[in-house]
């Protein structure tokens, strides 16, 4: 009867379907768009259980033929087959903060975001005892534990000893990897003509997922992999330092966009965030085998101007961003560490004039500026800057750029390009 009053709702990925008490395969494609009735598509079991031993998802000869006639089926519905989205639950973390990385989380397919909640606290809390995991039961692919969680809910499908199936698509990603595997909470069911959605909070963690294909993913209850610990310190003169742990996973598609909605959230859960702020950064990042990655910045925006921390978190994200798509070696990052401090002010300057003592130099001499800089709601003042051309220089015209550091930075990259 619930299910007749909410349809196919997110979050039901891998619900396991049975006739005359045999399980047929799990609850996975929505069929269409504001359904009258709930009809779901169904992936067979007998794919699912072919997830990691490298088998075929589909076999020739008539089960071929019934695949083609189902496609054509469905190509007749109208809004076609597409997955149950996988409610991407997140708790702790500012909705401001994801949407400065609205654009990586449609590019990477993590579905609704819904808020949720957590159990586990940094390192994970003691649970009590409960029952084996079961077909039915909800399920989490962790993304991150500690101060915040991120995580994509679905269903169990089928445990066959410490071996766990569930979703009956793809989940967060095509291919082998590890992410945490949690227990679920569902505690509603928020139903909806569109579609609905199951909000839930995430429990303890019981194993790892290991790979995720077309009909499913599947992992193995045990321990967790390893995770990146992040920390992040935040300091302010009205509300003291606040800090914040994480551990989030190791993952070239993830970490870079995880990592910088981590520090986003970081500075706005603190007491006395503003839009209107300035962020002095030394971020760290400690690779093995190479090396500790630096990155020492200031950030500073205006109300109705994009906020410094997005600013900030960006530079962060993509710095990871290089670090996983070399084209060298793989990597490993073994920890993260950001120190923020902050002010609840704007400290940002205008350039108003530029006066050069001269109009012609040559090669090894010297030129002087007088540069008149207004500061925001300030009182202007002067500053002098002194260049010098280098001997050999060709003659003709000089063009000399002064300016802030991000305005020279993306000037110099346009002039390589």
């Amino acid at each position: 009867e619930k299910v007749e009053f909410t349809g196919v709702a997110a979050g039901m990925s891998g619900s396991p379907v049975y006739i005359g008490g045999r399980l047929v395969g799990a609850l996975s494609y929505r069929m269409g768009s504001f359904l009258k009735e709930p009809i779901a598509g169904v992936t067979p079991i007998e794919y699912m259980l072919m997830i990691g031993t490298g088998a075929p998802a589909a076999h020739g000869g008539t089960e071929g033929t019934e695949l083609l006639q189902a496609s054509a089926l469905v190509n007749a519905i109208p809004g076609g087959l597409e997955p149950i989205e996988t409610p991407f639950v997140t708790s702790g973390v500012p909705e401001a903060a994801l949407r400065i990385f609205a654009s990586d989380i449609d590019r990477l397919g993590l579905g609704r975001l819904v808020a949720g909640g957590s159990s586990q606290g940094f390192p994970s809390d003691p649970s009590p005892a409960r029952a084996p995991l079961k077909p039915g039961d909800s399920i989490a692919a962790q993304l991150v534990t500690g101060d915040s969680s991120f995580a994509a809910t679905g269903t169990v499908t089928h445990v066959d000893g410490d071996r766990v199936y569930a979703f009956g698509h793809p989940g967060l990603f095509n291919g082998s990897g590890d992410v945490p595997m949690a227990r679920a909470e569902i505690y509603l069911t928020l139903s909806s003509l569109q579609a609905s959605t199951k909000m839930s909070r995430i429990l303890e963690t019981i194993g790892t997922f290991r790979e995720s294909r077309l009909p499913g993913i599947a992992g193995v209850i045990g321990p967790k992999p390893a995770m990146i610990p992040v920390m992040v310190n935040v300091k302010s003169v009205e509300a003291g330092q606040k800090n914040y742990r994480y551990e989030m996973i190791d993952n070239k598609e993830f970490t870079a966009p995880l990592v910088g909605i981590l520090a986003a959230s970081s500075v706005m859960n603190t007491p006395d965030y503003s839009d209107e702020m300035t962020l002095s950064v030394a971020a760290t990042i400690q690779l093995e085998g190479h090396p500790d990655l630096i990155l020492n910045d200031l950030y500073s925006g205006l109300a109705g101007s994009p906020p410094a921390v997005a600013n900030m978190a960006r530079d962060v994200s993509g710095l990871f961003g290089a670090v996983f798509s070399n084209r060298f070696e793989p990597v490993r990052v073994t920890s993260v560490k950001v120190d923020i401090s902050s002010v609840e002010k704007g400290k940002v300057s205008f350039i108003e004039g530029i006066y050069p003592t001269r109009g012609e130099v040559a090669p090894g001499e010297t030129a002087e500026f007088r540069v008149l800089i207004r500061p925001y709601r300030g009182e202007r003042y002067t500053r002098k800057f002194v260049y010098r051309v280098p001997e050999g220089s060709p003659p003709g015209m000089l063009s000399v750029f002064i300016g802030g550091a991000g305005m020279l930075g993306a000037t110099e990259r346009n002039m390589l390009a």
